[in-house]
């Protein structure tokens, strides 16, 4: 059982009151107005699962200090003084402020509790980090199908991939005898594939596995001057 202040700064607690018994006695003197915040735990004997089927009881008595305790002996006429009496110190003259009688109060009030699910924390987003391979090929598409067939790759064509946020460099090379290339770069997004020679410049998601680069056939004219 802990107690926390109107600020939810921890004041007290304790844990069992004694070896085996496991409940709590606390007591606390209140140097302020305003609310006592209670957390009643179950000091790690109970699985969290069955908390919402447990129960308990809890009971606060509030009290002025200062009251004397119930059967305090008074002292009689002629009874010895074993202890002397201290001797004043003279204090300057101060104006007489006037004392509340207080009165002794005893209120005990009956608290329920209902102990509540504690939500899962979310989790943070990951930030992406890792390699992430592709293909790409250069083909003429010589029969026209807009399909890359055999024979059909150009090869030594200059390739640059480049980050796409930083526009940093992350590869580059040439077209292979089969008109392709297989690049893996140090980034799981997004990249940009430049290919000079074609003045292409071609944003490449994630989930692009290959690129194809179809170079079109260019129609002869019927004479030619």
């Amino acid at each position: 059982m802990i107690l926390y202040d109107v600020n939810r700064n921890l004041v007290s607690g304790n844990d069992d009151r004694s070896l085996g018994d496991y409940s709590s006695r606390l007591s606390y003197y209140a140097t302020y107005e305003g609310w006592l915040y209670i957390l009643v735990g179950h000091g790690g004997r109970m699985d969290l699962r069955d908390t919402a089927n447990s129960s308990y009881k809890l009971r606060c008595s509030m009290t002025i200090p200062g009251t004397p305790a119930a059967g305090q002996p008074t002292s009689q006429p002629g009874d010895k003084d074993i202890t002397p009496a201290p001797t004043r110190t003279p204090q300057p003259p101060s104006s007489p402020v006037a004392t509340p009688t207080s009165q002794p109060v005893t209120e005990n009030v009956t608290l329920s509790f209902r102990p509540l699910t504690v939500p899962t924390p979310i989790a943070p987003t990951p930030t992406p980090s890792g390699f992430r391979t592709f293909r790409v090929i250069v083909f003429y598409d010589t029969n026209n199908d807009g399909l890359f067939g055999a024979g059909e790759g150009i090869p030594g064509f200059f390739i640059r991939v480049l980050h796409a946020v930083t526009n940093e460099e992350l590869a580059r090379s040439y077209t292979d005898d089969q008109g392709q290339q297989s690049f893996t770069v140090p980034t799981p997004g997004a990249v940009r594939l430049l290919i000079p020679l074609l003045g292409m410049d071609r944003l490449v998601d994630p989930s692009t596995p290959e690129v194809k680069v179809r170079i079109v056939p260019s129609t002869l004219p019927a004479t030619i001057p």
